[in-house]
C-alpha cells in the first residue's frame, strides 16, 4: 500500500507546465488557530489571512464529490515575493494532499489550485502544524549509528501468481546491504492461494565469518489476529518486549562462515522461517519484525559492505533448493541495485520547551514523505525487472515502520498536559484509509496503540499527564499506514 503514492505527485509536477490558465479567483482564507477550508471551483488563488513564521508546515488537502481521480491538480504554495515553496511531499490519492514547509521571515502565504481540466466545486482544506526538529539516527537498540540499520519488505505488496515472486524460481523479494543493531520489517499479502513459506535468509561475502544475534521476532498473519489491529501493532508489542516468537527455526544466534567463491551459496544461512496462511476475507495480509545484532567474531558489531539479506516468499519444502540458490541472484551492493536499504531503524529528536495554553497547543505531524525537515527514517531504493529484465523504478517512501523517539523536556502549562495522536483532520481519502499508531511511555514502559481511520480524528490519548519539570521520553511507530499524516498534540 504504501508503493503507489507519489506516482500521481509525479503526475503533477511534470503536468504543471502546460497548464495554461492562470488563477481567476482570489478568496481571502480565515485561519483559526492555523486551521481552516473553503468551498471553490476550478482553478484558484486563495490569500491565507495570518503571516506565516518559518519553521512551519502547510499542509493544503482537497475534498468533495467532484475530484476523479485522473483529473490531475497542481497545487502550490506561493510567498509574499511570488516565490513558489518547493514541495517536500504528499499523499497524492484521492485528496491531493500537499506539504510544504516555510523558511525566512514571517510572511503572507498564497496557495494556488489548477487542476487540468475545469471542476465544477472542491474544498480546499488548510492546516499549520510545526515541523518536528532535527533527527538523528539510532539503531535498532537505541544506540546513535551511522549503519545502514533498517530493512524493509514490502513489494510487491500483493504476492500474486502472475508476478513470479517465488523463491524457488529464483525470485527474491528483497535484498538489502545490512549492519550493525537492524530491523528487518516486511507486509506482504498472500495471494497464491495457498499456504506459503516467508523466510528471511543472511549472506556472508565477507572473507571473516559473522555473527548473528536474534534479539527479537514476531510474525502474524491478521486472520491468525483476529483482525488487522491484532497483528500491525502486535508485532510491535513483541519487540517492545524483547519477544522471540513465531520463528519455525531453532535457536537465537548463528554463525555465517566467511565467504568462498567456489562454494558461494555456502555462506548463507536462514534465521527466520514462518507458515504464512491463505485466508480471507483480508486479503491473507502477513507481516512481522526482526531485531537482530550483526557482529564480529570479537563481539564488536559488523560494519563492512559485504552481509546481505534476503527475504523470500516460497512453496513449503523449497527451503533448501532455494538456500542453495542464493548466488544465482548474486548483484552487485550499488545504492540502484539493491531494494529496501534502510538508513535508520530509530531516529530521535528533542522537543522544543513551549508554553502549553488551551489556545496554543504545541502539535507537529509525521509524514513519512518529507526530507529534509522531517528524517527520512528508511530510504527505499526500489527496482523491480520483468522478465525481459527491463527495469521499472517504484517511488521512495520514507518513515514506514521506524521508530520516532521523541523527548519532551518538560512543557510549561498552569494546568496539566495531555499528549495525544489521531490521523491529521486534513486527511480526506478512501473510508478504509487509516495506520496503526503504537506508542512507548518510557517512564513506567506501558505500551499504547490504536488502529486509528481517517473517518474519525478523534484524540487517542497516550498520556494524560505529561511531566512539565523534567525530561521524558515516547517512541511512536507509524505502522500498516494507508494514508497520513498523522498529527502528536500536546495540550490542556
Amino acid at each position: 500500500m504504501i508503493l503507489y503514492i507519489l506516482l500521481l505527485f509525479t503526475q503533477c509536477e511534470s503536468n504543471a507546465q502546460s497548464i495554461v490558465p492562470e488563477p481567476r479567483k482570489s478568496p481571502v482564507l480565515h485561519l483559526i488557530q492555523g486551521e481552516g477550508s473553503i468551498t471553490v471551483a476550478d482553478t484558484i488563488h486563495i490569500e491565507l489571512d495570518t503571516p506565516v513564521e518559518a519553521g512551519k508546515v502547510v499542509l493544503v488537502s482537497l475534498d468533495g464529490d467532484y475530484l476523479p481521480k485522473d483529473n490531475v491538480y497542481s497545487i502550490r504554495l506561493i510567498d509574499a515575493n511570488k516565490q513558489r515553496v518547493p514541495m517536500y511531499g504528499g499523499w497524492y490519492q484521492k485528496n491531493r494532499m500537499s506539504y510544504f514547509v516555510t523558511s525566512g521571515e514571517t510572511r503572507k502565504y498564497y496557495v494556488e489550485i489548477l487542476p487540468d481540466r475545469k471542476v465544477i466545486e472542491y474544498v480546499v482544506k488548510i492546516k499549520i502544524d510545526d515541523c518536528l526538529p532535527t533527527m538523528n539516527k539510532l539503531d535498532s537498540k537505541g544506540n546513535p549509528t551511522n549503519l545502514f540499520t533498517y530493512l524493509i519488505s514490502n513489494s510487491p505488496e500483493e504476492l500474486k501468481p502472475e508476478k513470479d515472486c517465488l523463491g524457488e524460481k529464483g525470485f527474491y523479494l528483497t535484498r538489502s546491504l545490512l549492519q550493525g543493531n537492524a530491523n528487518i520489517y516486511w507486509e506482504h499479502c498472500n495471494d497464491m492461494g495457498y499456504p506459503l513459506k516467508f523466510g528471511v535468509l543472511v549472506w556472508n561475502k565477507d572473507s571473516n565469518p559473522i555473527q548473528i544475534k536474534m534479539n527479537s521476532s514476531s510474525a502474524i498473519s491478521w486472520t491468525e489476529a483476529n483482525g488487522m489491529k491484532g497483528a500491525m501493532c502486535g508485532v510491535w508489542h513483541n519487540w517492545f518486549d524483547n519477544k522471540l516468537n513465531s520463528n519455525e527455526l531453532t535457536g537465537s544466534s548463528i554463525t555465517l562462515p566467511a565467504y568462498n567463491s567456489s562454494t558461494p551459496s555456502a555462506s548463507a544461512r536462514w534465521i527466520f522461517m514462518n507458515t504464512v496462511p491463505n485466508n480471507e476475507p483480508v486479503k491473507s495480509t502477513f507481516n512481522g519484525l526482526l531485531n537482530v545484532s550483526l557482529q564480529n567474531t570479537d563481539g564488536s558489531l559488523y560494519s563492512g559492505s559485504k552481509l546481505f539479506c534476503d527475504v523470500y516468499a516460497l512453496t513449503p519444502g523449497n527451503e533448501n533448493q532455494v538456500l542453495k540458490n542464493v548466488s544465482n541472484n548474486d548483484i552487485s551492493p550499488t545504492p540502484n541495485t539493491l531494494r529496501g536499504s534502510g538508513i535508520g531503524a530509530m531516529v530521535t529528536t528533542t522537543l522544543p520547551n513551549r508554553q502549553i495554553t488551551g489556545s496554543n497547543p504545541y502539535r507537529f505531524v509525521i509524514t513519512g514523505f518529507d526530507p529534509p525537515i522531517f528524517q527520512k527514517g528508511e530510504n527505499i531504493e526500489t527496482f523491480y525487472y520483468d522478465k525481459k529484465g527491463q527495469e521499472f523504478r517504484l517511488p521512495t517512501c520514507y518513515g514506514y515502520s521506524v521508530v520516532y523517539r521523541i523527548k519532551c523536556p518538560g512543557f510549561k502549562s498552569d494546568k496539566p498536559v495531555k499528549a495525544a495522536f489521531r490521523m491529521h483532520p486534513n486527511s480526506y481519502v478512501d473510508s478504509w484509509a487509516g495506520a496503526y499508531i503504537i506508542v512507548k511511555r518510557w517512564r513506567d514502559g506501558k505500551v499504547i496503540s490504536e488502529q486509528v481511520m481517517i473517518t474519525s480524528n478523534n484524540l487517542v490519548v497516550f498520556d494524560d499527564n505529561v511531566p512539565q519539570n523534567s525530561e521524558t521520553t515516547y517512541d511512536i511507530v507509524v505502522s500498516g499506514m494507508s494514508s497520513l499524516p498523522v498529527e502528536i498534540v500536546f495540550s490542556n
